[in-house]
C-alpha cells in the first residue's frame, strides 16, 4: 500500500512535465511584460525543481523491495519524464536571457 501511494504521488509529480513544457511554449509565443515574465520564470524554475524530485523517489521506489514488474515499469516512465527536467531548466534561463524577458529578467 505504501508503496502504491509513493507511485500515486510521483504520477503527479510527473504529470507536471507537460504543464512546464505548454508554459514555455506560452512564454515564447507571448508578448508578455518583462515583470510577467520574470514572475511566471521563476514559477516553472520552482515546478521544474519539484520534478526533478523524482530522480530519488524513483530510486528508492526501485530499490523498495515491494517494488513489483508493475512499478518498475511505472519506474521507469516517470525518468523519462523526470529526464525532461534539465532540458526544461535551459529553456527557463534561455527565456530569462533573451530579448523577450528583457533586462528586468536578466538581473532576476
Amino acid at each position: 500500500a505504501a508503496v502504491a501511494a509513493e507511485a500515486e504521488q510521483l504520477r503527479v509529480q510527473a504529470a507536471k512535465v507537460p504543464s512546464l513544457e505548454a508554459e514555455i511554449q506560452r512564454l515564447n509565443d507571448s508578448s508578455v511584460g518583462s515583470a510577467a515574465v520574470a514572475a511566471e520564470a521563476d514559477q516553472l524554475r520552482v515546478q521544474a525543481a519539484q520534478v526533478l524530485a523524482l530522480e530519488a523517489e524513483i530510486r528508492q521506489l526501485k530499490d523498495s523491495s515491494a517494488g513489483s514488474a508493475a512499478v518498475a515499469a511505472e519506474a521507469e516512465q516517470l525518468r523519462v519524464q523526470a529526464a525532461k527536467v534539465p532540458s526544461l531548466e535551459a529553456e527557463i534561463q534561455r527565456l530569462n536571457d533573451s530579448s523577450v524577458g528583457s533586462a528586468a529578467v536578466a538581473a532576476e
